[in-house]
């Protein structure tokens, strides 16, 4: 009896195939049908339109956009063209709070305001996922940089909710005989090295950009690797007191010991990991570094001195931040107030409610916190009251522009002043010149970092110079740690 059901079941499916086949059929036969009996003008019209243009934004895409911008350089041969190319930035997060239909409509108002915005004599288009492009006519450069600001300001208010951001690469056409398809992605590169937080949008291509470029896809084809066989090394700065030169603490800073290259300067290399997120796994390397060399110390009866750590914004959103560097300093056996955290002056003027939460739970486990580069981004007064902070860096720069002239030095007077009566330490960074660090002590500060003092040097070179400064004291005969199968479990 089952088996004659499941017969029948067989039959009944293969007849339901049949007769689904059949309507399909039918269906497609009459779309057939009603396509055949559209006359042939419209017919091509409608093959156009799936060719030549976006089926979203019904912009021209990347073949339309290449064939009129030729058309344009034919029948200009002398004139002076630009190919401009922009992304929306925050797009991915739009996505996550609202979806990928979203992210369609937001598609949909960047062309409708393209089309509002560029009037004759532009061809643009979306030529690709992302990236939309305008070729156009220039005599001076600024013209194409007004374009640019033009399509900021005309596009940027989609909603209540949700402004976008974009990055623009600007490529000035100098070979007509490039394929369109070229410049536009020259003119991507030049977008590839705008930054997030910076003022400006918009990059133009270089060929050192793009030297540059190349130079930057090989050291990311190497970072995994150099992280796995260490080539990435601390050194140290040391932070020393302004009265008596005694170092009272280091600064943790990364170099990459290339193979071929030798040591990388961290300007190198630092935007690229900060684009790729690699920041992230080359920070903890540093840091575990860091508890380590305190552990170093100790072992080898050296007195300990606190390490600043710089940490990224980035951290802040991850949920086991707190978690990680209090598993580093169990670990290592480390105090947590041996360890300072440097966080820029920046991540102060944007800061979430979060922030604040990590900061109270970090200072709350013992570990020391710092604004660095104060006086670099004008982050609120209130932020030295209001966060757990035991000290601030004043910014290099700052400090520079405001050494040499009597209304700066009321300036840096009036921050040491207001730091002290808040009970914070304040240190000076970038000292170079005897000049600025006498300066520096008639206002007061206590504390300085900079070459005047030493250069950031690797562990074995920091310990002889404290040494040296120590000469009074005697210090023994000094181990160093080893890498060891351990250190691959604490990386993130």
């Amino acid at each position: 009896m089952k088996m004659g059901l499941k017969k029948q079941k067989k039959r009944n499916e293969h007849t339901d195939m049949e007769l689904n086949s059949e309507q399909e059929s039918l269906e497609v036969n009459g779309m057939e049908t009603a396509e055949a009996e559209l006359p042939p003008e419209e017919q091509i019209k409608q093959l156009q339109q799936i060719a030549y243009y976006d089926t979203i934004t019904k912009l021209p895409n990347m073949a339309k956009f290449s064939e009129d911008c030729r058309k344009m350089i034919q029948e200009f041969p002398e004139a002076f063209f630009g190919v401009i190319v922009f992304e929306i930035e925050n797009l991915d997060k739009i996505r996550i709070l609202y979806g990928l239909q979203e992210c369609d409509r937001v598609r949909c108002y960047v062309a409708d305001s393209m089309r509002e915005l560029l009037k004759m004599g532009y061809i643009y288009g979306r030529i690709h996922e992302d990236l939309f492009a305008v070729f156009a006519n220039f005599d001076e450069e600024d013209e194409l940089t007004n374009l640019v600001d033009l399509l900021t300001n005309g596009i940027r208010e989609y909603s209540n909710n949700a402004k976008l951001f974009f990055s623009f690469g600007i490529y000035k056409i100098e070979d007509n005989s490039k394929e369109i398809s070229e410049m536009a992605n020259l003119a991507e590169l030049a977008k590839r090295t705008v930054k997030s937080d910076s003022a400006v949008n918009y990059a133009f291509y270089t060929p050192e950009l793009e030297a540059r470029l190349l130079e930057d896809k090989q050291m990311g084809a190497e970072m995994d690797y150099a992280l796995e066989h260490h080539q990435f090394v601390m050194f140290l700065q040391p932070m020393v007191n302004l009265r008596t030169h005694e170092i009272i603490g280091a600064e943790a800073l990364v170099r990459w010991d290339h193979p071929e290259k030798g040591i990388l300067s961290p300007f190198k290399f630092i935007p690229l990991f900060e684009a790729n997120n690699f920041m992230i796994k080359l920070d903890h390397y540093i840091w575990r570094e860091a508890f380590k060399t305190i552990r170093h110390w100790i072992d080898n009866k050296i007195e300990p001195i606190p390490i600043s750590i710089n940490i990224s914004p980035i951290h802040f959103e991850h949920p086991r931040f707190v978690e990680t560097l209090c598993n580093y300093a169990e670990q290592f056996r480390i105090p947590k107030n041996m360890i300072q955290l440097e966080i820029a002056e920046r991540s102060f003027s944007d800061s979430k409610e979060n922030m604040k939460d990590v900061l109270l739970e970090l200072n709350k486990e013992g570990f020391r916190l710092c604004i660095d580069n104060y006086g670099s981004y004008q982050a609120p007064l209130n932020a030295i009251k209001d966060y757990p902070i035991s000290v601030i860096k004043m910014d290099r720069l700052f400090l520079n522009k405001n050494l040499d002239n009597e209304e700066g030095l009321t300036l840096v007077r009036y921050i040491h002043a207001m730091a002290k009566e808040l009970d914070r330490d304040v240190i000076a960074e970038g000292v170079e010149t005897i000049e600025q660090a006498g300066n520096l002590s008639e206002l007061g500060c206590d504390y300085a970092q900079g070459f005047f003092f030493a250069k950031p040097m690797a562990l074995r070179e920091f310990d002889a110079f404290h040494k040296k400064i120590l000469k009074d004291k005697y210090i023994p005969a000094i181990t160093y740690p080893t890498f060891d199968e351990m250190d691959n479990d604490l990386l993130p």
